[in-house]
């Protein structure tokens, strides 16, 4: 059986600062799904924490348990400036294991295809031939349109578009049926948009996230088992995509 990987869960979610989610939450929830491992993405920085103190956090959790997780780097360039970011990229993708890199424009307040803020992140995914992840759906900020010029000017770094664009999802298909290097995010998604993107790309560029634990791996995991397509296409989606996208293919 092909394994079952969730690209996108996270810790530190900071539910109205009662209860911080951790692994263990995580893990509980990826057992009722089936998941057998998860890309952990920590998102302190959303709540004011120094997002460099979150990623070693992931790290930590992803190295103490290989088996279960991954990690990606969520990064905040406002918050320490651009220099301290790029640096803290390096660090992260050389020293602590990080697989790619996270942005979430809407929530670090720059347009998803800032020239001061995102391009010179582009650019270390091009040095380092990592992926980026980044929320898309909330105009101004995250609209899907914004980024065609990120898959433009950067070919050559694959660049996976969050929640298949939310309420943007037609967008979200256009951006991503033109450019080859847009992967499509499942998460926080229903079944119209979902084979919308099934349409437009096909079932090698769709990735099984689930945003766990905003929202319940188990659900998004039915929605692509619920999808007209035979066992392998399914199996890409649910795991086989990113592993590839990873370079992990025959290793993980």
């Amino acid at each position: 059986m092909p394994p079952v990987i969730d690209h996108h869960a996270h810790i530190n979610l900071n539910y109205g600062h009662r209860h911080k989610t951790g692994a263990e939450d995580v893990l509980r929830s990826m057992d009722e799904a089936g998941v057998d491992r998860s890309i952990l993405i920590d998102l302190s920085a959303l709540y004011g924490g120094d997002y460099r103190a979150g990623n070693a956090e992931a790290a930590e959790i992803a190295a103490r348990r290989p088996d279960r997780f991954m990690c990606f780097a969520y990064l905040h360039p406002p918050m320490l400036g651009v220099e301290a970011c790029l640096r803290h990229v390096d660090e992260a993708l050389t020293g602590m294991g990080h697989l790619g890199l996270k942005l979430h424009p809407v929530s670090d307040c720059h347009p998803a295809n800032s020239r001061e803020y995102v391009y010179p992140v582009m650019e270390k995914c091009r040095e380092h031939q990592v992926p980026i992840f980044i929320h898309a759906g909330h105009a101004p900020h995250s609209g899907p349109i914004l980024f065609a010029d990120l898959a433009r000017d950067f070919p050559d770094v694959d660049i996976i578009l969050g929640h298949i664009g939310h309420a943007m999802f037609a967008d979200a298909c256009y951006v991503a049926k033109k450019y080859p290097n847009i992967w499509i995010d499942t998460s926080m998604n229903h079944g119209g948009p979902l084979r919308n993107a099934l349409a437009a790309v096909g079932a090698g560029r769709i990735l099984y996230g689930s945003d766990n634990p905003t929202s319940h791996p188990i659900a998004c995991k039915a929605l692509v088992e619920s999808l007209e397509i035979g066992r392998g296409e399914k199996d890409q989606i649910l795991g086989g995509n990113i592993l590839r996208l990873l370079g992990l293919e025959g290793k993980a």
